[in-house]
């Protein structure tokens, strides 16, 4: 299970930039992918906060 959180941190860095080039705008497109990286940041923090240490 140690192994998923890691993964999801590299499928993240690859994922999040595919979806913001998607937008037509740039500005948005940037705007969407900023967002997202914070929203994956504040749910990867709680997972290493909480999650993490449970599976000791």
């Amino acid at each position: 299970m140690r192994n998923v959180l890691l993964q999801s941190m590299l499928l993240a860095m690859l994922v999040i930039p595919f979806i913001g080039a998607r937008a037509r705008n740039p500005r948005r497109g940037l705007r969407l992918t900023i967002v997202l990286f914070v929203a994956f940041n504040v749910f990867y923090l709680l997972a290493l906060r909480f999650l993490y240490p449970r599976l000791s």
